[in-house]
């Protein structure tokens, strides 16, 4: 982490990360990091490239998070297949999906990827497109979020 040259740090950086969060997701593109509160909704919207190839895409969200389990401390990797009322928009190069998750069941660093199955069974990751979230709440954003509920 001491090396002179930048670029040598900052990929260690990524490589430690790799191994502190157990996935590989950030060697294409880094994580756009967003500040939420236990009890606010785990919201996900985003828009995606895609490029249609005539055959029906297999979406999935594969997220890398705390176990809900009490007393426990490891983190649990999952996918969830996006089904077809969670796409909102889709042309032949990009896609809107819409996710609510529920909660935050516990503190700490809910890491997600959405990538697609091709028609030979590999797995593509989707780039993110468009501005991303804003990094902490906004008290005053308009946008209804029941936190006590």
């Amino acid at each position: 982490m001491g090396y002179y040259d930048i670029a040598v740090r900052d990929q260690a950086v990524v490589l430690l990360n790799m191994l502190y969060d157990q996935v590989d997701w950030q060697l294409q593109e880094a994580f756009r990091p967003v500040i939420r509160s236990v009890g606010q909704h785990f919201f996900i919207n985003i828009n995606v490239n895609h490029f249609d190839n005539g055959y029906k895409p297999q979406f999935y969200l594969g997220i890398n998070c705390p176990s809900p389990l009490q007393g426990s401390n490891s983190h649990v990797l999952t996918w969830h297949r996006i089904e077809q009322e969670n796409i909102k928009q889709k042309d032949k190069h990009t896609c809107t999906i819409n996710i609510n998750f529920g909660k935050f069941w516990k503190c700490g660093f809910y890491d997600w990827r959405i990538v697609e199955i091709n028609e030979n069974g590999k797995f593509i990751p989707l780039e993110m497109i468009g501005r991303p979230d804003p990094v902490f709440p906004i008290v005053n954003n308009n946008v209804y979020d029941d936190y006590y509920d």
